[in-house]
């Protein structure tokens, strides 16, 4: 059938002898649920539109048509994977396996391999695996958001901007909820990943420490010290977030954002003069 539609496409053979090349940066388990997704609606939608079976000619046609339909999605892939650069496919396609398999299991050849380039390509960009992890790590940290907050987006009001950070944290940290249980789960196991890991709520306590001292000048803070006030209001978003991950609604039906404000506002009443 195959054959078949070819000679009636024949400007389609070229998409069809790249598809196996193409099948190394596209799962194949993704493109074969999209073709028999789309085979199996274009059936249905057959079915339910006439009052007898499909012929041999149309479920020939449909069938020839949900590969074309799967042909033009990896195309689309293709195109959106090639406007990525180097270093994000690289990064892409760590993610992926460490998420999926775990870190150890995420090896620079199979990071190589995920992402459509050699080897070599990934000891120029990164260095080593741990120059990926860092990467990793720095793509998605809370301190350049955070230290954007707190630059430009305050009020020198504790409660409301204590409030303002915890939301921005859950906001950046929850569409990476999988890593960070990876990282928890390993950290232990390679002491890189601890190191790495440290230097995010180093430098948000650095940040915090900070806009303490400011507010202890202006007189809306009491004279603490602003290290263990830092690392306090670290822990509090830390358990929550730990907590709502892992635990989620089984231990309180209060939603994160009634949380987030009954915590806040405790922790601000405890430091407010």
């Amino acid at each position: 059938m195959i054959g078949y539609r070819l000679t009636r496409f024949p400007d389609k053979t070229g998409t069809f002898q790249s598809i196996f090349s193409a099948l190394q940066i596209v799962q194949l388990k993704t493109v074969l649920l999209s073709f028999t997704s789309i085979v199996i609606s274009e059936i249905s939608a057959n079915l339910f539109n006439q009052d007898s079976l499909p012929s041999h000619v149309q479920l020939h046609f449909l069938f020839s048509h949900a590969i074309m339909q799967v042909i033009t999605c990896i195309e689309k892939e293709l195109k959106l994977l090639s406007s990525l650069s180097t270093s994000e496919r690289i990064l892409d396609a760590a993610i992926q396996l460490v998420s999926e398999k775990g870190y150890a299991a995420a090896t620079t050849r199979s990071i190589a391999e995920l992402a459509g380039v050699n080897e070599v390509t990934v000891f120029r960009h990164f260095g080593n695996k741990r120059g990926i992890l860092k990467a990793i790590i720095d793509r998605f940290s809370y301190g350049p958001v955070f230290q954007k907050t707190i630059q430009f987006d305050i009020t020198y009001d504790l409660e409301t901007d204590l409030l303002h950070f915890s939301k921005k944290y859950f906001q950046t940290m929850l569409p990476v909820k999988d890593l960070v249980l990876i990282a928890f789960k390993e950290a232990g196991t390679f002491p890189e990943i601890d190191e790495e890991i440290a230097n995010v709520p180093r430098f948000l306590k650095e940040q915090l420490a900070g806009y303490f001292q400011e507010m202890k000048k202006r007189g809306r803070l009491l004279d603490i010290n602003e290290e263990a006030a830092s690392l306090s209001f670290i822990a509090l978003n830390l358990g929550h977030f730990i907590s709502y991950i892992r635990i989620g609604s089984k231990v309180t039906e209060l939603d994160i954002q009634q949380q987030l404000k009954i915590s806040v506002s405790i922790f601000s009443r405890g430091l407010t003069p």
